[in-house]
C-alpha cells in the first residue's frame, strides 16, 4: 500500500436508502430521491467501536457493553435476516 488507508467503506443498507462512509471520510445517503453528500464523520462506525473497546481492554476495565447486552441485539438481526428471506 503506497499510503496510510485504503479504499475500504463502510455500509449501512436498507430498503429505501443506502449509507457509505467512504475511506475519506465522506459520507453518501443514497435514495430513489437522490445522493446527498456530507464530510462530517458520524460517530460511533465500526472503527470507533473497535479502538474504545480495545482502549478499555489496555485499561483493564471492562468491555463498554457486556456480552449479555448484546444478545438481544443478535437475536433482533436473525430475526431480520429470517423475515427478508420470506
Amino acid at each position: 500500500m503506497p499510503y496510510a488507508g485504503s479504499d475500504g467503506e463502510w455500509k449501512i443498507a436498507g430498503r429505501d436508502a443506502i449509507l457509505i462512509l467512504h475511506h475519506d471520510d465522506t459520507l453518501r445517503l443514497i435514495s430513489r430521491d437522490g445522493e446527498e453528500i456530507s464530510r462530517e464523520r458520524p460517530a460511533a462506525l465500526y472503527p470507533d467501536c473497535v479502538r474504545d473497546i480495545l482502549e478499555h481492554w489496555r485499561r483493564g476495565a471492562p468491555p463498554p457493553v457486556s456480552v449479555h447486552e448484546l444478545v438481544p441485539v443478535v437475536r433482533l438481526i436473525d430475526e431480520a435476516y429470517a423475515l427478508a428471506a420470506r
